[in-house]
């Protein structure tokens, strides 16, 4: 009896990934930030990589890394150091001081299907980040 209960269950785990709801591990692209409400679509290409307690990426010109814990349903980062290049390109530079804030300032986040959004300025502001394949 306990087979027929096991082996549909396995299935399923094998088939979704045994990912679960606040799976951060791999990368992911940010697609739009900004307030909740209407966020500004990402102009650079920034990235964030969560691995094992470190994360790593690039905000639009400079790379960062640091470490990240989940605390409930806060994200929290700490140590992030980036490089200091200069960016030419002044949209470039505004999106990757808003994408610094919004890890610095972290509040929040979810994980829905192969999105996440990571809330800062008290859940007023947002990162979108989609999983990258």
């Amino acid at each position: 009896m306990l087979r027929f209960f096991f082996y549909p269950l396995a299935c399923l785990l094998l088939l979704t990934g045994c990912r679960g709801p606040n799976d951060l591990a791999g990368t992911w692209h940010l697609q739009a930030y900004g307030a909740v409400s209407s966020p500004t679509p990402a102009q650079a290409k920034a990235y964030i990589t969560f691995e094992k307690g470190n994360v790593s990426g690039n905000a639009g010109c400079n790379t960062f890394s640091g470490q990240y814990r989940i605390v409930g349903n806060e994200l929290l980062f700490s140590n992030l150091f980036t490089t200091l290049i200069a960016c030419l390109d002044q949209n470039a530079m505004q999106q990757e001081s808003l994408f610094l804030n919004g890890l610095n300032n972290a509040s929040g986040f979810t994980v829905q299907d192969e999105n996440l959004r990571i809330y800062y300025d008290n859940g007023k502001s947002v990162l979108l980040f989609r999983r990258a394949p």
